[in-house]
């Protein structure tokens, strides 16, 4: 990852750590809706069907408890990406 500036960046941009967090907002929110999906709590959004698949959604719901644990534990001087 380079840490540099980036000197075409305009000045009202947002900084790499805003981008960071949003991506980072954004993956989480992902993986909060499909587990919704095979939860059965929502439809399919091309579909229009209600699909239930448990195990899929577990490992959603398991991805979402790593994402919450594991950013800590892999650079704690990082803490303040999200």
């Amino acid at each position: 990852m380079n840490t540099t500036a980036d000197p075409a960046r305009s000045a009202d941009a947002p900084s790499r750590q805003e981008e960071l967090s949003f991506l980072f907002a954004q993956l989480v929110l992902q993986q909060s809706n499909m587990a919704m999906m095979l939860m059965g709590k929502v439809a399919h959004p091309e579909s229009g069907k209600v699909v239930q698949d448990v195990d899929a959604a577990r490992l959603f719901i398991d991805q979402l408890e790593m994402l919450e644990t594991k950013p800590m534990a892999i650079s704690p001087r990082k803490k303040n990406i999200c």
